[in-house]
């Protein structure tokens, strides 16, 4: 019953998208979507599906939408910035959801570099997810590498441990482009040094340069 009730809002919501309300999807991601044949799910599950990328709302999914986004993972891979949706519609204490995702990541269209910030925010604490995040990220060229250093540099708060392949691509960017992106990042760790939560990771860090 309330499945339906959300079913009569998202259907008002989609109508009301139709202005660019969700720039985030390009009109080649809504032409796919509209193309999508009913017959592959439940109207029902289809207007769901068809909302929640175009929203791209990656909190507060409750188990419904989540297991429509599961089900339907292989409908919305060739929309790059739908990844971090269906990361978060996975069961990350099931062995098997898990492995899915894993092998979902070599099928999904490639996310832009910038797009996979995203995925070293504290919504993504898996190192699978986080270090291909970081493979991405690698591509940035000096400039854009530089302008997101801050962004990077906070996000080592979220890795498990302080070695990581988010610390190693810093200190490698740094070593290549020490008067930007090393300046930057020594700067930025220096800066942060009082606060508790930091403190040990960072100075660890200071070492290494």
């Amino acid at each position: 019953m309330n499945e339906q009730l959300d079913i009569d809002k998202f259907k008002k919501e989609i109508k009301e998208s139709q202005n660019s309300q969700y720039p985030h999807i390009t009109k080649n991601d809504k032409d796919m979507l509209d193309s999508l044949e009913i017959e592959q799910a439940q109207k029902g599950e289809y207007i769901l599906l068809k909302v929640l990328v175009c929203k791209n709302q990656i909190t507060h999914l409750s188990k419904a939408h989540k297991r429509i986004i599961f089900k339907y993972r292989n409908t919305i891979v060739n929309i790059t910035k739908s990844l971090p949706l269906f990361l978060k519609s996975v069961d990350w204490t099931n062995p098997l959801q898990i492995a899915e995702a894993y092998t979902m990541l070599n099928k999904w269209k490639l996310m832009d570099p910038e797009l996979a910030l995203i995925l070293l925010s504290d919504k993504y604490s898996d190192k699978v997810i986080r270090d291909y995040a970081v493979s991405l990220i690698a591509d940035l060229d000096e400039e854009k590498f530089y302008f997101y250093t801050p962004q990077l540099t906070q996000a080592l708060v979220h890795e498990e441990y302080h070695e990581s392949s988010l610390c190693d691509l810093l200190l490698k960017r740094s070593l290549e482009c020490p008067y930007s992106i090393g300046h930057a990042f020594f700067w930025y760790l220096k800066s942060n040094l009082h606060v508790v939560i930091t403190y040990e990771r960072y100075s660890l860090i200071i070492e290494q340069f």
